[in-house]
């Protein structure tokens, strides 16, 4: 059992929140250090005892928080005490993010003298976008999209890229913009392309990746150069006009095996940060050629969520919360103009032509009912390839919404895709 606060520091409490709310207020910043200091010797807490666990992310030196002690809430101090078993002597106790937006407590592991010595783990914020498409934002709103066409999936921007310079302690900044867009076709909506744009230092096309499910082929496009295929692992990135690296994305593959996606399935958006580079967010996915792509995106601090906007962002589930509906048309992140217009090829113009529907007849399909036998099929099928996953549906989200694709027509090769994303989103390399 994790002990929130040991019963001698009780009467330091008042004192010691008043303190940091003023410290707070006067100082909100990103490499604001108050919980997690380096013990003598020169080696933290953080590096020497703590094991990077499932679902966490351990803040590194100089990504503290400012933080503010929150709510009793037993479910969350017991999590946040599994994490802190490996610290000797640790005690536990979960707090909440200080600024801007509210999200999930973090959690600190410390060694019972004081909260200086403290190792941080930050939860991620992950995003789902699975069959019809049913659409999980970053901060757990589920919605189903009644719609398709172009849409801005993820917009990132607001932070800055760090650049060295020759001269002594000089550094050169650079805003950061991602975006990621996504297509949507055809009577289920399904996700049939995938593109991301990198516009950091003011570029209009620093560098682009695309993939669409004609082929689940990557491409990519550097600066002004001609449109390539991916076939190996790589790094997509323009450097700037000095040689020094800005931003980029960094094509891979996690440790999930089979499946008929292509093999390269991870993207990581990455910029360079005076701690050298550092991943923002992780994109994963699985593509079934002439059928859809699944995806995932994960994000390795939960605070930078602030600095995004589009389908899966903090906006759209306020949206959603104020309406009390779990559907939408997005309308508000469709693209009015073509896909060149915001970076995409002409082959995948020409592949969207050719899925898209008659909004009139994708839209008839939305409001077909299934009988209770129909449904108790669709989970005996959806159960078939998530129940040895289902340790990583910890909502139940992706197995409700399998059941509800299959029931509607999807056949079970939904039900099969389903389960190669959880298998990605639960891969080590996440």
């Amino acid at each position: 059992m994790p002990v929130y606060i040991p019963d001698r520091n009780l009467a330091m409490v008042p004192m010691l929140l008043a303190a940091l709310v003023v410290v707070a207020r006067s100082q909100h910043s990103e490499h604001s250090c108050l919980l997690q200091k380096t013990r003598p010797g020169g080696a933290s807490l953080l590096e020497k005892q703590v094991a990077t666990v499932e679902g966490w992310t351990a803040a590194g030196r100089g990504t503290c928080k400012i933080i503010l002690a929150t709510k009793n809430d037993e479910a969350i101090h017991a999590e946040c005490g599994k994490f802190c078993d490996g610290v000797s002597g640790a005690n536990a106790f979960a707090v909440g993010l200080f600024g801007v937006i509210q999200v999930t407590p973090d959690c600190h592991c410390c060694d019972g003298l004081d909260s200086g010595n403290a190792a941080t783990y930050t939860r991620d914020a992950g995003a789902v976008v699975l069959g019809d498409p049913h659409i999980t934002t970053l901060d757990g709103v589920h919605y189903t999209l009644l719609n398709q066409g172009s849409f801005s999936l993820w917009h990132f921007h607001g932070l800055e890229t760090e650049i060295a310079m020759a001269e002594q302690g000089a550094v050169k900044k650079m805003p950061v913009d991602w975006q990621i867009y996504t297509h949507y076709s055809g009577r289920q909506s399904l996700t049939k392309g995938l593109l991301l744009v990198d516009r950091s230092g003011g570029i209009a096309s620093r560098q682009i990746l695309e993939i669409t499910s004609k082929d689940c082929q990557w491409r990519a496009k550097i600066g002004t150069a001609d449109w390539s295929m991916v076939s190996q692992p790589r790094l997509i990135s323009l450097p700037d006009e000095a040689g020094s690296y800005v931003s980029g994305f960094n094509l891979t593959s996690n440790k999930v095996s089979g499946g008929h996606g292509h093999h390269i399935n991870q993207v990581r958006l990455n910029m360079n940060t005076k701690d050298g580079i550092s991943d923002i967010a992780v994109l994963g996915l699985t593509c079934r050629p002439q059928r859809s792509l699944n995806l995932h995106l994960v994000m390795k601090r939960r605070g930078d969520t602030r600095f995004v906007d589009g389908e899966v962002s903090a906006r759209k589930s306020i949206m959603l919360s104020s309406l009390q509906t779990s559907t939408s048309l997005d309308a508000e992140f469709a693209i009015r103009g073509r896909w060149q217009d915001i970076g995409g090829s002409d082959q995948a113009a020409a592949y969207f032509r050719l899925t898209d529907e008659d909004k009139t007849v994708a839209k008839s399909h939305l409001f077909q009912t299934c009988s209770l036998a129909e449904k108790d099929q669709a989970k005996s099928t959806c159960a078939k390839y998530l129940e040895p996953l289902e340790h990583l549906d910890r909502t139940g989200s992706v197995f409700n919404d399998c059941v509800y694709d299959v029931c509607h027509g999807a056949g079970e090769v939904a039900a099969e895709m389903a389960g190669e994303l959880l298998a990605s989103m639960g891969a080590d390399s996440i």
